[in-house]
């Protein structure tokens, strides 16, 4: 069985496992030269791989997946931060401008909250109505 040449690894749809070093290395470095160096590859082949369909969307897959799983990890992590808020703003001994600080952002956070919520409502709605308009049409 002979080797693939270059154009079949661009019409394939999997990743060689330098190609998922690239991607690995993508995910972690500045820049694509300290990507490609990482990934023990030269810089044009990682910009030849990112210029082809199925490595570029592997990468854009598993950059989805860490920004999912770090928007997991902050969303864990509120709990403790609004606790750390709460503890400031009901301590006596804490500071008046460090209580006035933590009470603000309780606050500020809490209307952009509600207007979240309202516009949420509000375009819910909208689609609502424009499904059934365009049904009746």
């Amino acid at each position: 069985m002979s080797r693939p040449n270059r154009q079949e690894l661009a019409n394939n749809s999997t990743l060689t496992p330098r190609q998922e070093r690239g991607i690995a290395a993508l995910l972690t470095s500045p820049t694509v030269e300290s990507a490609a160096k990482l990934a023990g590859c030269g810089v044009r082949t990682l910009h030849t791989w990112l210029s082809q369909p199925h490595f570029a969307e592997a990468y854009s897959e598993a950059r989805r997946s860490l920004v999912d799983q770090s928007v997991t990890r902050l969303q864990a992590a509120c709990r403790l931060a609004v606790d750390a808020l709460t503890t400031i703003v009901t301590n006596t001994q804490a500071a008046p401008s460090a209580r006035i600080a933590a009470a603000r952002v309780i606050i500020d956070t809490a209307i952009r909250g509600i207007e979240v919520e309202n516009v949420n409502t509000r375009l819910n709605t909208l689609e609502v109505q424009m499904k059934v308009t365009r049904n009746y049409y």
